[in-house]
């Protein structure tokens, strides 16, 4: 047996990201041989806000005894997503920290230019207001050029990454195509007429029974959040930690399609799963966790897994959702939301943090009401 696989052990950290109703994103991991820093690999998808940076470095150089970052993941570039690690970025500069590699998508690398001929928008005037308009993409790109750190774009297309110490990575989406025609709905972009998003569910107000009230599979998000990367790893003993940044239902269904040809068996094998876009019923359908949880009916039969819901200490109604925590309650799986505090879980061979255990979200009777 290979000695990662003896002394293999996975930790996985979301802290707390917005102090009022804005919540964010924030997800600090390492896996390796966790007693010695020098046999570990350091993982950090999405950084909140900026002012969200400092408290990343100062976790990973307290927990993880280190100020080396292997992997810097942008999910998509919403600013609770992508200003902290532009901050991270920023201290590279100082030599506060270290990156290895940058995974990040670069709009500007896929803009289809014929599409935007009908507007009678020039090649410079679509290009300028794509970088100006993601401006935070850009300056990361300029940083990250300027101090030769290795950028990738993640998409569906890669091969399985050897992530070091015996884990395997997925990028599950979005495929190349897929984040084109997203693209071309982003805010940012110029318009071409061309709008991919439909009617979102929307709440009629009140409550109701939560056995009377079921998930939806309509909801429908922002085309830059269908433009998450989502990410699998699958650990040395066949675990798998599923990262679903804020991506939406059409996304995460194409993503599972790509697990199934991966023979990755997401249901039997998932132990860590991130809700997307803090619990929003936007993002999830009963198909859809089907697909990642297993069905109810089959809950007996599978291993628990843990869902874990990053929101701000007073999160923005239906953040998380009650209806989506109630149905990932019925997958075998216990949903776990920040709200001002870090969560940590832990695989294998861990260091003991003497931290407490926090209760999962509870069962709800009743739930709020939506078409």
């Amino acid at each position: 047996m290979e000695d990662y696989q003896r002394n293999f052990g996975f930790e996985i950290d979301f802290l707390p990201v917005g102090e009022k109703s804005k919540s964010g994103d924030a997800i600090c991991m390492r896996w390796g041989n966790l007693h010695d820093p020098d046999k570990q690999s350091v993982m950090v998808v999405d950084g909140g806000f900026a002012e969200n940076a400092d408290d990343i470095i100062n976790h990973i150089r307290e927990y993880y005894h280190t100020t080396y970052i292997d992997y810097a993941v942008v999910s998509h570039p919403h600013a609770d997503h992508i200003g902290g690690i532009k901050k991270i970025l920023e201290y590279s500069e100082e030599k506060k920290v270290q990156i290895g590699r940058l995974w990040i998508h670069n709009p500007c690398n896929h803009i289809d230019l014929d599409k935007f001929k009908r507007d009678n928008l020039k090649t410079g005037m679509v290009q300028k207001a794509i970088t100006e308009n993601l401006a935070a993409v850009t300056e990361i790109l300029k940083i990250a050029g300027d101090n030769d750190i290795d950028v990738y774009e993640p998409f569906a297309s890669m091969q399985p990454i050897d992530l070091g110490y015996g884990v395997v990575g997925y990028v599950l989406g979005p495929t190349e195509n897929y984040y084109k025609k997203m693209l071309a709905s982003f805010s940012a972009t110029p318009s071409t007429g061309e709008q991919t998003k439909g009617d979102r569910v929307n709440y009629t107000g009140g409550v109701v029974d939560a056995n009377k009230k079921r998930l939806t599979n309509e909801g429908n998000t922002s085309a830059e959040n269908e433009s998450s990367v989502i990410l699998c790893l699958k650990l040395p003993h066949g675990e798998i930690v599923l990262l679903t940044g804020d991506a939406g239902i059409e996304a995460i269904e194409l993503a599972l399609k790509r697990a199934k040809e991966n023979e990755l068996n997401v249901p039997s094998n998932i132990r860590v799963f991130k809700v997307p876009h803090h619990g929003s019923i936007q993002n999830l359908g009963e198909k859809v966790l089907n697909e990642i949880l297993g069905a109810p009916s089959d809950a007996a039969n599978r291993k628990s897994a843990l869902a874990f819901i990053l929101v701000s200490k007073h999160p923005e109604k239906g953040h998380p959702d009650k209806v989506v925590t109630n149905n990932i309650w019925t997958r075998n799986c216990k949903p776990y939301k920040t709200g001002g505090c870090t969560l940590f879980y832990s695989i294998g061979d861990y260091v003991d943090r003497g931290w407490t255990t926090v209760n999962p979200i509870e069962k709800y009777d009743k739930v709020d009401n939506f078409n």
